[in-house]
């Protein structure tokens, strides 16, 4: 009996500790007070799952991954590009200056960015570096796949970095053995099995990044499956956009891939990776690039504040195009004074995403700006793409969702365009897009608001 009590009493005050342990971590980390309290009403409410699922999903900035991720360049290349006050916030992260020789190819649909996709890779001589969230087990998946089989048999170098995640039930390990018995690399970013608790299933890698030769990339939010991308029409693929970039922009390309790459490797073994060297050649354009990689292996959260920055200093015009809509307080108050200010604030969303709990926990916010006097867009098919552009000189384009995900947890990479003539280009595909939605609200039942409320309870934990 005496046992008995003595074990209840210690498993109790082993309780206590590693909740207020947990408590410790919670509040330490930079959270939005509703995400704090949303995980400590978790883990009250149900103590032994709460405990091991913050410690599984918890954490979003971890200082092992900045220690063994090596330090990545920030060498200060043409200071002379343009005072705009979004470098300068940028500077204070420690991110890449501008470059202003660069080249952008707007890749507009899914059927060009997967014939050109395969041109790249066919033409490449001496490196093809891949980081991609998913490959899809279809037709797009195994053409691209059997491409890089092909070039990595003829000697070219094939390293193909794969959200863990992203890829596991997606594209059979099997058929990605067969890149490394044709002399290539395949790497797993984040393990689902490692060292308990050391890695973070919450935080995973949304990069998009293709590099050919060192000297060409392409970026965007297309992965490689039909539904973003495929050699014919298909009615259902999504809606979304890839660029082409050639230029000094793609040396910090290269390095954002280097850095992921060796994280994620168990050790640098020079037969499956050596390091392509960026050469600069000839200026490719005019373009005034700067590349911004963002999640768990930088310090602070250089896209949210970046983000949060331009819809206060919007002099004209805010257009949002992303698939996924979750803002917290910060965005929410952001968006009612540009409004308020008299901005013209145009969101152009998916009608229903392929995910119907962020369509939900959308609503409330949507409803709000619009009453406010936002143009909210709704398109009929799934749309995909991301897109931030403010008043015409700054547009950002890359991986990341207008969502707490996207902002404060995911591996994210960015391009921040800041010279007019490539602000237009993105501005035509922007006004091309809006004139294939319409802006009729969703109806609305006693049951779907009643799921919409309900649904806010999860906005601090997605």
């Amino acid at each position: 009996m005496l046992l008995q009590w003595a074990l209840y009493h210690l498993i109790l005050a082993i309780l206590f500790v590693v909740t207020f342990v947990a408590f410790v971590f919670i509040t330490r980390g930079r959270r939005p007070i509703p995400n704090i309290l949303a995980w400590l009403f978790f883990i009250f409410l149900v103590p032994y799952i709460g405990l091991f699922v913050f410690m599984i999903f918890g954490q979003r900035k971890l200082t092992w991954i900045l220690k063994k991720k090596r330090s990545m360049s920030r060498v200060k290349k043409n200071q002379d590009c343009g005072p705009h006050s979004i470098q300068k916030l940028l500077s204070a992260f420690g991110a890449w200056q501008p470059t202003t020789d660069n080249q952008i190819e707007l890749l507009v649909d899914g059927v060009i960015t997967y014939h050109r996709l395969l041109e790249l890779i066919h033409q490449s001589k001496t490196s093809i570096l891949i980081s991609t969230y998913l490959i899809g087990n279809d037709a797009t998946g195994d053409a691209i796949i059997n491409l890089l089989i092909e070039k990595a048999n003829s000697g070219v170098q094939v390293c193909l970095l794969l959200d863990t995640i992203g890829s596991f039930f997606k594209y059979p390990r099997k058929k990605l053995k067969l890149i490394k018995k044709a002399g290539g690399a395949v790497r797993y970013i984040m393990p689902l099995l490692h060292t308990p608790f050391r890695g973070r299933v919450n935080l995973r890698d949304h990069r998009k990044i293709m590099i050919f030769d060192a000297n060409c990339a392409m970026i965007g939010g297309m992965n490689l499956a039909e539904e973003y991308m495929g050699p014919i029409n298909d009615v259902n693929r999504w809606r979304d956009i890839n660029f082409i970039l050639e230029g000094s922009v793609v040396a910090d390309l290269l390095a954002v891939f280097e850095s992921d790459w060796q994280f994620a490797a168990s050790r640098m073994e020079s037969k499956y990776y050596a390091r392509p060297q960026y050469t600069h050649h000839t200026p490719q354009g005019e373009a005034v690039l700067q590349i911004v990689s963002s999640g768990p292996d930088t310090i602070g959260d250089n896209l949210y504040d970046a983000l949060i920055s331009s819809i206060y200093n919007a002099q004209k015009s805010i257009y949002i195009v992303t698939p996924y809509f979750i803002l917290d307080d910060a965005f929410q108050k952001a968006f009612m004074i540009a409004i308020r200010r008299g901005i013209d604030v145009n969101i152009i969303l998916p009608r229903n995403s392929n995910h119907p709990t962020p369509d939900l926990v959308r609503s409330i916010s949507v409803r709000k700006l619009r009453n406010e006097g936002a143009k909210i867009w709704l398109h009929p098919k799934m749309v995909h793409a991301k897109i931030f552009k403010f008043d015409d000189d700054l547009a950002i384009i890359g991986s990341a969702n207008l969502d707490l995900r996207s902002l404060l947890l995911n591996f994210e990479v960015s391009c921040f365009i800041y010279s007019k003539p490539e602000v237009q280009m993105i501005d035509e595909w922007i006004q091309k897009l809006m004139s294939e939605t319409d802006r009729t609200p969703k109806p609305q039942t006693l049951l779907k608001t009643w799921l919409e409320d309900a649904a806010q309870l999860l906005k601090p934990l997605l």
